[in-house]
């Protein structure tokens, strides 16, 4: 074992205590501020949202994504530009579980394929492993049809189902 010290505190301010780490450590090795802290009894969510075309919806800036531990605390993250979401979370015990939570400022708003505004997830985080979550919330739209000429409608309610195959038939693309 290398006893080092460890100094932390900016320009002019600092203060010092000595630690005793492992002997991989390079004493007088000056790390940049932000350098990630990896906590091995830790493990990591991996949070991807996704568009319909397979990569972030052009408003992911709009997105936020809110995790709560299983304990109820929250805290709420905004995607990347790629919409990814990578945090160091403490693991779960058995049955119980953190939540996801996106949402979205949007007008109109993101929905996920089952047109849910307020979708979640819920997954297990294990120490020294990533768990990932794909979720699919892209932006919704309004379409209005109309016809030139005479038309023959059929006035009739169409079931959920009906509604869907509809617009897998006739997908909108923007």
């Amino acid at each position: 074992m290398t006893e080092a010290t460890v100094t932390v505190g900016s320009q002019g301010v600092s203060n010092s205590t000595t630690i005793t780490l492992s002997s991989a450590f390079t004493p007088g090795v000056t790390y940049p501020a932000g350098t990630p802290v990896s906590l091995p009894d830790d493990g990591y969510l991996a949070i991807q949202i996704d568009g319909v075309s397979g990569s972030a919806p052009g408003d992911v800036s709009q997105i936020s994504v809110e995790i709560t531990s299983p304990s109820g605390s929250s805290s709420t993250f905004i995607p990347d530009s790629t919409g990814c979401v990578y945090e160091q979370e403490p693991p779960t015990a058995t049955g119980t579980y953190y939540t996801i939570s996106p949402s979205s400022s949007s007008t109109p708003p993101n929905i996920d394929p089952t047109e849910n505004t307020a979708p979640q997830a819920q997954v297990t985080v294990s120490a020294g492993s990533t768990t990932v979550e794909d979720l699919n919330f892209d932006q919704a739209d309004s379409v209005t049809f109309s016809a030139s000429g005479s038309v023959l409608w059929r006035k009739e309610r169409l079931s959920r189902s009906e509604t869907r195959a509809f617009w897998a038939a006739f997908p909108i693309r923007r």
